[in-house]
């Protein structure tokens, strides 16, 4: 029965993800990355109850590229990249200087 009443706060639920978020007091804004639908769900059904989140969609790893980058852009993936080698140069472009 214990299984039972997890079974609903497995992803795409985001339970997880806004309680590992509660551990940091002054976080303004988290990337999630994730290579699936149901990462991408959790953090679009996340940014409902806490504004602070975004989708980092992974593809490489997928044996459907195309089918999953069409999929994280009908669900409005924040930034697609093949791999997490790409990442920081894509966020390298958004750096600002304090």
């Amino acid at each position: 029965q214990d299984e039972q009443n997890r079974a609903p706060l497995t992803k795409p639920h985001p339970f997880s993800l806004l309680q590992s978020a509660k551990g940091f007091f002054d976080l303004k804004l988290a990337l999630y990355v994730g290579d699936s639908a149901e990462d991408i769900m959790m953090v679009n059904d996340a940014r409902k109850e806490r504004d602070q989140f975004l989708s980092v969609g992974v593809y490489s790893t997928s044996d459907h590229q195309s089918d999953l980058i069409k999929t994280f852009i009908t669900l409005k993936t924040d930034i697609i990249v093949p791999s997490i080698r790409e990442l920081s140069s894509v966020l390298n472009k958004f750096k600002v200087e304090p």
